[in-house]
C-alpha cells in the first residue's frame, strides 16, 4: 500500500517471501512499502530462544563466562528462558 499525496498508488497483499523477490528482480532503485503484519505461530522445533532479564524483559548480554542486563545494569540479575 503506497500512499501518496496523489492517493494510494498499489495496494495489494503479498507474502514476505513475493515481496523479496519483487524487491531482488526490480530495477528500481528504492521502493517504500509500508507492511502490516500478525504472528500467527511461533514455530518451537527451530529452536529459536533467547534469556531475558526478569526486572525489564530485554535480553541478557554475554559478559566474559556470566550474562549481564544493560538496562538494569544489577549485577546479580536473574534470567529466565523466553
Amino acid at each position: 500500500c503506497i500512499d501518496t499525496k496523489e492517493g494510494i498508488r498499489k495496494k495489494e497483499v503479498l507474502s514476505i517471501g513475493e515481496l523479496n523477490k519483487f524487491i531482488s528482480n526490480s530495477n528500481e532503485q528504492e521502493a517504500e512499502f509500508i507492511c502490516k503484519a500478525r504472528v500467527v505461530d511461533v514455530l518451537q522445533q527451530n529452536g529459536w530462544s533467547f534469556v531475558s532479564c526478569t526486572g525489564c524483559s530485554r535480553k541478557l548480554d554475554k559478559d566474559g563466562s556470566s550474562l549481564r542486563c544493560n538496562r538494569c545494569v544489577n549485577p546479580n540479575i536473574t534470567g529466565v528462558i523466553k
